[in-house]
């Protein structure tokens, strides 16, 4: 299935930044012998402050968000002055109308999760939602979700949550580091504890202006963007790289980016 996250961040009691991350493993089995460990989860849109992201059945959300994200990117799905709850809308509307044009197939459970900013009513905040198609009952819902008031975890989904969960615990205890947040979803990602999740972590995020961010991920010495890996990197090229610790690595040399804070791995609690 997978493993999903978003998480907040704050900076002196002040919004610092917002981000969604899974895992790149799609299955074709409860064991997760027949996988592809280089699948699309992650999806954020180059013109707004929205993040997409899913778990449960994968063909429908994953073709769907690409669609619905070159959408909003070309100007079609909401004006620019949109509220996130206008944008919400038109986001839950298009999937619905999506939906309801297949035809006998196989239907099954999933969620779409979208992370968005408001840059109304005095500076930016965040906003959250989970769309959620139950197979039984054929049943859409749309849930709000909360949004901490300090740094930690919006949400955790899919099949890979308790391991994410129990990760978090043993990197943060109760006093959670955003950075910290993303380890302890790399370690629970690389412990194999969830079978139907693996491959390279993804990454997206927002922060107090501009549209959503992607970031590519160094993962085994390798680099990866959105589950791909980037096996050539031309000279020009230009885009924010983490690794397991969020440490800002160069994209052209593969080290830490000369003067960026390095960051230490904390004594992990035992299990």
């Amino acid at each position: 299935m997978t493993t999903l996250i978003s998480w907040i961040a704050f900076d002196h009691r002040k919004f610092a930044a917002a981000y969604v991350a899974s895992d790149s493993r799609i299955t074709w089995d409860e064991a997760g012998n027949k996988r592809w460990d280089a699948g699309r989860k992650i999806f954020p849109s180059s013109q707004f402050p929205d993040i997409f992201g899913y778990v449960g059945d994968v063909l429908f959300p994953a073709l769907a968000l690409s669609q619905i994200v070159e959408a909003i990117d070309a100007g079609v799905m909401f004006p620019p002055d949109a509220t996130p709850w206008q944008r919400h809308e038109a986001v839950f509307r298009a999937v619905k109308i999506s939906f309801q044009r297949r035809h006998e197939a196989v239907d099954r459970n999933f969620s779409i999760f979208h992370l968005a900013r408001s840059d109304q009513d005095g500076g930016p905040t965040i906003h959250a939602w989970c769309i959620e198609y139950c197979v039984a009952s054929r049943d859409w819902i749309d849930r709000i979700m909360n949004v901490p008031l300090t740094t930690g975890v919006i949400v955790r989904l899919g099949s890979g949550a308790d391991a994410a969960r129990n990760h978090d615990w043993r990197w943060n205890g109760d006093e959670p580091l955003s950075r910290s947040i993303f380890s302890s979803f790399c370690d629970a990602i690389a412990s194999g504890e969830d079978v139907l999740s693996g491959g390279a972590p993804q990454l997206a995020g927002l922060y107090t202006r501009h549209a959503a961010q992607v970031f590519a991920i160094q993962h085994n010495g390798e680099m990866f963007l959105n589950g791909l890996p980037l096996n050539h990197i031309h000279d020009g090229a230009e885009l924010e790289v983490r690794d397991r610790l969020f440490q800002r690595i160069d994209i052209k040399t593969g080290k830490i980016v000369h003067g960026a804070q390095v960051h230490a791995q904390p004594k992990i609690k035992a299990p």
